[in-house]
């Protein structure tokens, strides 16, 4: 499904300067993104390998991104955040792809971690939640100890908590697999 064109005038409003114009480009973009999740795919967890979304978007990624690094707003940060789950979990494992921005984006995701605010901390972990069953793992391990060298002490705690709960989740899928592939 390729919706750059669906898209393409929330993502140029996302520029603007006016906060209320930007929460309405966010909001139009989660709904967009969620309403366009097929019949019967109740989570999107259900299809994660496959996605429903093209993974090229238009300038959506590089309009997350630059929203994610420049938005003083926080509530607004939050949305950001809420928006790029959606896609990540709408695109699925071709998220992998080489042209893919999602290397670009995670360093800043994981820096947020440090927030001082509890609701960005929250949906940073929302959003590396909707990372963990579709991104490969290289990546995610890779950009794990950024989000332990934030300087807020509740960052580096949720941080941590959150790296833990993945390798447990990594562990498990690693131990799943071993199973499926012992023939004894």
């Amino acid at each position: 499904l390729n919706l750059t064109s669906v898209l393409a005038a929330d993502v140029k409003m996302l520029g603007e300067s006016d906060w209320k114009v930007r929460h309405q480009a966010l909001v139009s973009l989660d709904n967009t993104l969620r309403s366009r999740r097929p019949l019967g795919m109740q989570d999107a967890r259900d299809d994660a390998v496959s996605g429903y979304m093209q993974v090229k978007c238009g300038n959506l990624w590089l309009a997350l991104k630059s929203a994610l690094g420049g938005e003083t707003n926080k509530n607004l940060v939050v949305q950001v955040l809420g928006v790029l789950s959606a896609a990540i979990e709408g695109v699925g494992s071709s998220i992998n792809h080489k042209d893919s921005h999602l290397k670009s984006i995670l360093p800043v995701v994981m820096a947020l971690i440090g927030d001082n605010k509890k609701a960005v901390r929250d949906a940073v972990c929302r959003c590396l939640d909707a990372c963990k069953p579709v991104l490969h793992t290289e990546l995610m391990l890779k950009n794990l100890p950024l989000a332990m060298q934030v300087e807020s002490p509740f960052g580096r705690q949720q941080a941590l908590a959150w790296s833990a709960t993945y390798l447990m989740h990594l562990s498990s899928t690693c131990r799943e697999e071993d199973d499926k592939l012992d023939v004894s």
